[in-house]
């Protein structure tokens, strides 16, 4: 039920151009929140102050089950050390109710090594949807669709092409 929830309102999301916003606009407290997790902490590469944006009982919701804050910090530290230069481009912003939905590109050079791998100096790009819930000024839960196998295809450890 959860999932038709989410992917109903992702296709929602896509009918209500009007509300959306363009890059570096802000049209409101809650997507200005999310642009400061973007801006201030992801590009930054400063995770020490991420209860600035999210609530103590955070929920991160993905395959892996519902995870906490904790889980934010774990899942970026490895990539801001294989990716010195990691960086995010919000390129587009949905905000409906409690709910702020950005399509994000991720890009960085791979000069690290990222879980065991060496680096490669590969540059790479990945694209994000991420939605957010937001309550009382702060993030409570966090959905994202996201494709690790692009990333790890991108540095050369997975050797597979569509429609090849």
């Amino acid at each position: 039920m959860k999932t038709r929830q989410i992917i109903s309102f992702f296709a929602l999301s896509l009918s209500l151009l009007s509300v959306q916003a363009r890059a570096g606009e802000i049209a409101s407290p809650k997507q200005a929140l999310v642009q400061a997790l973007f801006s201030e902490a992801y590009n930054k590469h400063e995770l020490g102050h991420l209860d600035r944006y999210f609530d103590p009982a955070f929920v991160h919701r993905d395959a892996r089950g519902d995870l906490g804050l904790a889980a934010v910090a774990a899942n970026f530290a490895p990539v801001f050390a294989a990716f010195s230069d990691w960086h995010a481009q919000i390129e587009q912003t949905m905000v409906d109710g409690d709910r702020v939905l950005v399509f994000v590109s991720w890009s960085g050079t791979h000069d690290g090594t990222l879980r065991g791998y060496p680096a490669t100096g590969k540059k790479v790009q990945v694209r994000t949807a991420d939605m957010y819930r937001i309550a009382d000024g702060k993030i409570v839960e966090h959905w994202d669709v996201a494709s690790p196998l692009d990333l790890m295809q991108q540095i050369g450890l997975l050797d597979f092409k569509f429609g090849k």
